[in-house]
């Protein structure tokens, strides 16, 4: 009998051979504490960083929000207020990731689009449970817009962007502060809490990454109660998405949010919201940190930043 073939593209079968290799002797990371599994994953992202594009500018600052000062990351593409911006929320499950593991991301993204990209380094779980980092990422859009030209950014030429549980929180906030943005790019999103998907049962396992006890562990860190994964402001495919922006949509092929991709296409297109989708098969969950090392890893944050440019 026949092996089944690899669904994984070989460049990204071979970053994932040696993400392996490079995992061996660590713990895993439900077993140890929290503090220490996010320094796991930042020592990760840290080994995959080659070529970082040069800009103009990086700056570290803070907004004042509801909750506390929240720390943003702004990358400048090159000189000159007014630019268009785009309003970054990074991935890790709602409870890691911030704009260090995601600095990579975020500089090709600048530098693909020609745009600002401010990186939010929003309220994690367990520390602040849903809704406070939606509702904190809100405000700071709304800031943003506000002050827009202390951040030296278009108030009129605004997007939003975010992977994983980023995407998330940002269409969540999003959605909580309409009438802002003219774009959205979701790499990868997290749109519902239904684990019983074919995505979640052919990838979900352990064999590509992210399974589906990942994803279980960081809905109970970042939701005080199980009523809530019904919320819509969670399970966004159930939300009322009218009146959105048009939105780029790319998930994997081989991931298990897969399904939640697809879902949410459907519901946009229900919804009467523009939106182009493109499935990058062969790739897994988080494939945008290896752009040096994956083809078509640098050409979905191309294709996002193309995207942008459109609308």
């Amino acid at each position: 009998m026949n092996a089944e073939p690899d669904p994984l593209d070989p460049q990204m079968r071979a970053v994932f051979d040696r993400l392996k290799v490079l995992s061996q002797g660590l713990p895993d990371r439900w077993s140890v504490p929290l503090a220490e599994a996010r320094a796991m994953m930042l020592a990760g992202r840290r080994h995959w960083i080659a070529s970082a594009p040069d800009l103009h500018a990086i700056e570290n600052t803070a907004i004042e929000g509801p909750l506390r000062a929240v720390p943003i990351r702004i990358y400048r593409p090159g000189p000159g207020n007014q630019r268009p911006a785009v309003v970054y929320f990074h991935g890790g499950g709602w409870a890691m990731g911030s704009v260090d593991t995601h600095d990579l991301l975020m500089r090709r993204l600048a530098f693909a689009s020609e745009k600002t990209v401010i990186g939010v380094d929003y309220a994690k779980a367990p520390e602040f449970k849903f809704p406070l980092p939606v509702e904190e990422s809100a405000s700071i859009m709304r800031i943003v817009a506000a002050r827009a030209a202390d951040f030296g950014v278009d108030a009129n030429r605004l997007a939003f962007g975010g992977d994983s549980a980023g995407a998330n929180v940002a269409l969540a906030a999003a959605l909580a502060a309409p009438g802002i943005f003219k774009a959205g790019i979701l790499f990868y999103g997290a749109f519902d809490t239904d684990m019983d998907t074919p995505s979640y049962r052919r990838f979900g396992t352990g064999a590509f990454g992210l399974t589906r006890r990942d994803m279980e562990k960081f809905l109970a860190l970042y939701l005080d109660r199980d009523d809530q994964r019904r919320d819509p402001r969670v399970a966004l495919v159930h939300a009322d998405l009218r009146g959105l922006p048009p939105l780029g949509i790319y998930p994997a092929g081989v991931d298990p949010l897969l399904d939640d991709s697809t879902k949410f296409a459907h519901a946009l297109a229900k919804a009467g919201v523009a939106h182009e989708q493109i499935v990058f098969d062969g790739l897994c969950h988080g494939f945008l940190h290896y752009p040096d090392h994956i083809d078509r890893a640098a050409q979905a944050i191309g294709q996002a930043a193309r995207f942008m440019t459109k609308v």
